[in-house]
């Protein structure tokens, strides 16, 4: 029944890049779109569309894309300053919203101005890398945590365990520690056919992050807990961890 489909918009969340795959694999004759926007910018304000090589080739990664006519991004650090490679993403535009109402200091905080751009500009959240022609999505300024001592995103630690080939699926989480601050612990669902390996999890990502970053346990579940809008449950997770240790 999905043999008609012209077009695939992927959007709401940060797409896995397995999901993409899937797609290509059941409807091969579909343009695919991944699609960026928060509400605060009246929804989508970026894309990217596909290759054909992209798709046959298998993604690692799955890029945000470029924005579309009339909107502007731009890169920012801790002090909102612009910075080049890595940082908080700010969409300029038409359509970026006036600010919530009546609630006037959020309002301040998020929304900026900056004399490049006519248009006024949303502090998304959300911490992007450049690397070449591509934006990807990193994670979230509220998911940086501190552990031996350094600052990390755990969405880094999750985008690099997805890498791996039995993982579908990852949520990373830490619990308080008095001599590290925080320890990290990652829960996965692994793919149809694969058995749980953690120290070959553990190997593979460690040539990809610091070992810092290395979660102290990877616990393998059937079913991540979603939340009311179908998004996995962290603070679940959480609750759930101590059965496991």
């Amino acid at each position: 029944c999905f043999s008609s489909l012209k077009k695939i918009f992927i959007g709401g969340a940060a797409c896995p890049p397995h999901f993409v795959s899937l797609f290509h694999e059941k409807m091969p004759g579909a343009e695919i779109y991944n699609m960026y926007g928060p509400t605060e910018v009246t929804v989508y304000c970026m894309f990217h569309k596909f290759k054909q090589n992209e798709l046959e080739q298998g993604l690692k990664k799955v890029p945000l894309g470029k924005s579309f006519p009339n909107h502007f991004i731009q890169l920012v650090d801790h002090d909102k300053k612009s910075t080049n490679n890595k940082g908080e993403l700010v969409v300029y535009g038409p359509q970026v919203m006036k600010g919530y109402w009546g609630d006037k200091n959020t309002t301040d905080n998020v929304f900026i101005t900056d004399s490049k751009y006519q248009f006024k500009g949303y502090l998304t959240g959300d911490i992007v890398k450049k690397e070449k022609d591509n934006i990807f999505f990193v994670g979230r300024t509220n998911e940086t945590i501190k552990t031996s001592g350094y600052r990390v995103d755990t969405s880094e630690i999750e985008s690099a365990i997805m890498n791996c080939e039995p993982v579908k699926d990852v949520a990373v989480i830490s619990k308080p520690d008095t001599l590290l601050e925080n320890i990290l612990f990652a829960f996965i669902m692994l793919k149809d056919g694969y058995e749980m390996n953690e120290a070959d999890i553990k190997n593979t990502i460690s040539k990809n992050i610091p070992s810092y970053m290395i979660p102290k346990k990877i616990i393998n579940i059937e079913q991540f807990p979603l939340n009311p809008s179908g998004k996995t449950d962290k603070r679940e997770l959480k609750k759930m961890l101590n059965n496991f240790l």
